[in-house]
């Protein structure tokens, strides 16, 4: 049996686990926010919750954003973010103008090593049940801060680790392709030796 019939698909699975394993992620913790107002605290103010990112992974050029969205449904104010200051960030507040969604966006002044963070922003949740997670874009501008276009996607994910819908994907691609591999790879085994057999 030829050695490139062995090696031919292993750039392929090559190709599928780089992907799986540079897929952009990242991971949130939800916390109750205490400015230690007293009894005489605002009851929105009580109510108030934070967002800590962690950026997994990800590692950003100069002028790509990190863009997370905070729904109109869902989200009342959002305030107070915190970033390093190797991005420069802005919050755009869900609903303004109505029915339009909120906006944690970061844009990176300079090329970061990955795995930068964490990041914060307190928020105020007026939709039904828990904060959950939530979309966020990686998009790619030039230096006069124009959108070029979005290079990721993803959903944020719990602390707990789970892996996103499109993680999932990326396994079965990696498991379909292994499998090609080892079939072809056993059928050329086998015909070589009914060949070897027979001559």
């Amino acid at each position: 049996m030829s050695n490139h019939r062995i090696a031919s698909p292993l750039p392929l699975c090559a190709l599928l686990v780089t992907g799986l394993s540079h897929a952009a992620t990242i991971r949130y913790q939800v916390t109750d926010v205490d400015y230690g107002a007293g009894a005489e605290a605002v009851e929105s103010i009580s109510r108030l919750q934070r967002y800590t990112y962690y950026a997994d992974g990800i590692s950003f050029l100069m002028n790509q954003e990190v863009d997370i969205v905070f729904s109109a449904e869902l989200y009342g104010m959002i305030s107070h973010g915190v970033i390093s200051q190797a991005f420069d960030l802005m919050l755009f507040q869900p609903n303004n103008p109505p029915g339009a969604p909120g906006h944690f966006s970061a844009l990176a002044r300079s090329d970061i090593a990955p795995d930068e963070g964490p990041w914060s922003v307190d928020f105020l949740f007026i939709g039904p049940g828990q904060p959950g997670p939530q979309t966020f874009f990686i998009n790619q501008f030039d230096e006069k801060s124009n959108f070029i276009r979005t290079l990721e996607s993803g959903i944020t994910s719990g602390d707990q680790g789970v892996p996103e819908p499109g993680t999932f994907v990326q396994l079965g691609l990696v498991i379909v392709g292994c499998a090609v591999w080892w079939a072809a790879r056993r059928r050329s085994v086998r015909t070589a030796h009914r060949s070897s057999r027979t001559s």
